[in-house]
């Protein structure tokens, strides 16, 4: 069963944060804790009974979550991906001021 981290609900809507606990039939002895969002809406079943059932049900795995549950996966996303993705945006954000600082200057 899933581990809750967190439960909010505000009588129509309950967003729980959970860790799903996975063991892939390929590989019984690898165990992930995949960090999952589960969205429920509510509805009443009839006018002003109190009684609610759920009308709609959304879980969310996020790729980050995914990949950061896997081992050897989540060292290389973390040290390798993270980190060159960074340097790539910080390059691309110099790159851009520079240009509006030229322009700038010319202008």
């Amino acid at each position: 069963p899933p581990t809750v981290d967190n439960v909010c609900f505000n009588g129509q809507t309950c967003v729980t944060y959970l860790t799903q606990h996975v063991c892939p039939r390929a590989f019984p002895f690898v165990k992930l804790d995949v960090p999952v969002i589960v969205t429920l809406h509510f509805q009443e079943t009839d006018v002003d009974s109190g009684l609610l059932k759920i009308s709609s049900h959304k879980e969310s795995w996020t790729l980050e979550g995914i990949l950061q549950a896997v081992p050897l996966i989540s060292l290389w996303y973390e040290h390798v991906v993270r980190v060159m993705m960074g340097r790539l945006l910080t390059s691309t954000g110099e790159v851009i001021h520079s240009a509006a600082e030229t322009a700038h200057h010319l202008l």
